[in-house]
């Protein structure tokens, strides 16, 4: 598959996919808990900027958990 090989040429960007991935599954579950238990424990080695962005969605957890009920 595309996506498989394009993530074997780097170890970040696997971890942010499966990051993203974890957290749609998260959300497309409406498992508020899980959503930002995950972002606010985010790993160390993700990518800063990715991170940052990610990270940016707390600022909007009372919002985020109103829709997810």
């Amino acid at each position: 598959m595309v996506i498989d090989r394009l993530l074997s040429f780097s170890s970040e960007l696997k971890e942010a996919y499966d990051i993203f991935h974890l957290l749609m599954y998260h959300f497309r579950n409406k498992d508020d808990r899980s959503f930002f238990e995950l972002l606010k424990n985010l790993p160390d080695s993700l990518d800063t900027q990715f991170r940052d962005k990610i990270e940016n969605l707390i600022s909007y957890e009372e919002g985020i958990r109103n829709a997810l009920k």
